[in-house]
């Protein structure tokens, strides 16, 4: 049970939410939970299948707002690992103002250790909105795809500092450019669904 919706850094009694509720659920078909951890085959030391789902329902008043995933995660001793997701938010009436509205979400990526060291990995993101976005321009676009290539490198005899030590590097190029802002990953609001290419680089330190 939680406070409700997209509740984050604020008074628990003063976000407008009622109350949520959330429920997981994952199954392992082969492996061990503890290479589940993360989403890396590095280490791995049994082939690795689990297929997991989610649910979340926040209410305010007589307002919904559904949450929900389904996603499954394969990796083998060889290197590679595999990570699947469909997602998707649904916005009924009362929470809108206007229709019930319902967003779907694609997640597919992929990583591979070169060696003990270097792992190359990428992704793809796509987004299909309920609504269309306008932008300032006055274009409207409800398709939103994110397409990255990147690099770890695990520091350490062999990469032996696994995740307490990494560098990261990563290239994401977003074709249609994005619906809204994130600041925290370095994306900017679209202008007119101009094309976005944004570059990042991480240093990771876990003691």
């Amino acid at each position: 049970m939680t406070d409700g919706g997209p509740s984050k850094n604020t008074n628990f009694t003063k976000h407008g939410f009622d109350f949520g509720l959330v429920a997981r659920a994952e199954y392992k078909v082969m492996g061990d939970w503890r290479d589940y951890r993360d989403f890396t085959a590095k280490g791995t030391t049994k082939d690795l299948l689990v297929v997991g789902g989610a649910i979340d329902w926040s209410q305010a008043g007589d307002a919904n707002l559904v949450l929900g995933t389904v996603d499954a995660q394969w990796e083998n001793t060889a290197g590679l690992g595999v990570y699947g997701a469909i997602l998707f938010a649904h916005r009924d009436e009362g929470f809108t103002g206007t229709d019930d509205v319902t967003d779907w979400g694609l997640l597919v990526q992929a990583g591979y250790m070169l060696n003990k060291s270097w792992e190359i990995f990428g992704r793809l993101d796509l987004t299909m909105l309920d609504d269309d976005v306008v932008f300032a321009g006055g274009d409207t676009e409800d398709t939103f795809y994110a397409i990255t290539v990147g690099a770890n490198y695990y520091l350490g005899p062999d990469g032996s500092y696994g995740h307490r030590a990494k560098v990261t590097f990563d290239l994401t190029f977003l074709p249609n450019g994005s619906p809204a802002a994130f600041d925290d990953l370095g994306i900017l609001d679209a202008n007119n669904g101009d094309t976005e290419i944004v570059f990042r680089s991480q240093f990771q330190l876990m003691i």
